[in-house]
């Protein structure tokens, strides 16, 4: 028995449409309960393949005629374009077939429909999101539905696991698989987990993956894509610039609160290479059968290269490439040689290729950075320099997860970052270490230079940063 039509908001149902269509080339279908709903996906056909359908259709506003598929073709096809604007099509998307016996539909819409199993996945990615903060948790269960395709999350949910383990069922109740690896706030240790340690903590962390179904380890997915979640921890050596000198600037080790809300068992620390060490080694274990797929995808929460920060002297604060990535990690990722590498930890957009892998940051960050750096955190698409809502404004930020990977064009979209964008144009000075941030300058006026100069395509140079704000 066919369900009960809801009243339509918009347009008008029909129920007396053909029950049998064939498909002269590609079909344009919603996955949603109601053809008014839910995003179009285009699936290749073979030409004149069949279509069985329930008879019943709706017309939109704008005259697009929508067929109810038959449930032969399955619960991830709900609705199908008949005919309507804006598809480029030159004549119907399907054309009305007289009535046959049903067995030679063989099983509904051989020729059309794919399965979830087979159709090939896009691929999604977000890092940082931090859903301990309200308006981070509400922008999450904002995400629409992504039901055929994968999502990586590079670290840095929450550090109570309850908070993790509503995000990450957020995150299976919207995509078809789900990929993690764990940051530096989710092995915080929480007065909660019952951990005395942050190894137990990421156990823990790892068991809760498993039972909710979140890949922590390679996954082959639809389409011959491979992604690779990589385990690491940051490591003192991998900074290897000239030091920013400011008697404002603490060590590292009084400034992250991971020096003080992680615990580790004798032997590892975060202050040399033990810990770095430690967490890539359980790298070793991961199987990797990359040479039969067509594209790989790796990611971190921690930086792999250095060059993915930007320099001292524009760093709020100027230690951070002695808390932020691992000699190891990088080794690893070039030896996988991915298409695409996908990282979080630093809080900046990053979009940019390095010895022939794309390196990519979706940070959501804290609430108040999308407010004060919003204009840092932005991935606009393509190679622009400006974000949506550009010009002189500062708020904004990424919201929600970027496309990496599409599985239509099997193309990696480009994307651009503040940083990333500018060391497009712009060569790396690391030996000039003049402070962009020192007192008495007003943080929120760099701000507003820096986003002023890379605008206009300009180099930023101290000089020029003191002239300007001088007439802030």
């Amino acid at each position: 028995a066919l369900r009960p039509l809801p009243p339509a908001p918009q347009g008008q149902w029909a129920v007396a449409g053909p029950r049998r269509y064939r498909c002269p080339a590609a079909l344009f279908a919603r996955r949603s309960a109601n053809p008014w709903e839910g995003s179009i996906v285009k699936v290749t056909t073979r030409a004149g393949g069949l279509v069985a359908a329930t008879g019943r259709r709706w017309v939109g506003p704008q005259g697009g005629v929508w067929a109810e598929l038959d449930e032969a073709a399955g619960e991830h096809l709900a609705w199908a374009l008949v005919e309507g604007p804006g598809f480029g099509l030159e004549g119907p998307a399907l054309v009305d077939e007289p009535e046959v016996d049903a067995a030679e539909l063989d099983g509904g819409i051989p020729n059309v429909a794919v399965s979830p199993a087979e159709r090939p996945c896009s691929v999604y990615a977000m890092s940082d999101v931090h859903t301990d903060f309200p308006q981070n948790m509400a922008l999450l269960n904002e995400l629409p539905t992504h039901r055929d395709d994968a999502l990586i999350v590079a670290g840095d949910l929450a550090h109570d696991l309850a908070v993790v383990r509503q995000t990450l069922q957020i995150c299976v109740e919207r995509f078809r698989h789900v990929l993690f690896c764990p940051g530096n706030h989710d092995l915080w240790l929480h007065r909660e987990d019952g951990c005395s340690n942050s190894i137990e903590k990421f156990n823990k962390l790892m068991s809760l993956c498993e039972e909710l179904g979140v890949h922590t380890k390679p996954k082959k997915i639809e389409g011959g894509v491979l992604i690779v979640p990589l385990l690491s921890w940051y490591e003192p050596q991998f900074d290897s610039d000239p030091d920013v000198k400011d008697e404002t600037i603490r060590p590292v080790e009084e400034t992250m609160m991971d020096f003080h809300t992680c615990k580790w068992p004798a032997g590892l620390s975060a202050s040399d290479a033990t810990l770095a060490e430690h967490f890539d080694k359980m790298n070793d274990e991961l199987s990797l059968e990359h040479r039969a797929c067509e594209t790989i995808i790796s990611f971190s929460h921690f930086l792999p290269r250095p060059e993915l920060l930007p320099e001292k002297r524009f760093l709020m604060y100027p230690e951070l490439p002695k808390a932020s990535g691992s000699r190891a990690l990088g080794a690893r990722v070039a030896v996988l040689g991915p298409a695409c590498h996908v990282f979080g930890h630093s809080h900046y957009a990053w979009d940019a290729e390095v010895a022939g892998t794309r390196y990519v940051q979706a940070a959501v960050v804290y609430p108040r950075e999308r407010v004060a750096r919003g204009f840092a955190l932005r991935l606009c698409e393509g190679s622009g320099a400006t974000a949506e809502g550009g010009g002189g404004e500062v708020e904004g930020g990424l919201t929600s997860p970027v496309l990496i990977y599409d599985a239509e064009t099997r193309q990696l979209p480009h994307w651009t970052g503040f940083w990333s964008g500018y060391y497009a144009k712009h060569p790396r000075r690391p030996d000039d270490t003049r402070w962009l941030y020192r007192k008495p300058r007003v943080k929120e006026h760099v701000f507003r230079v820096l986003k002023r100069l890379a605008d206009d395509g300009e180099i930023v140079d101290d000089e020029v940063v003191e002239r300007l704000l001088g007439s802030c």
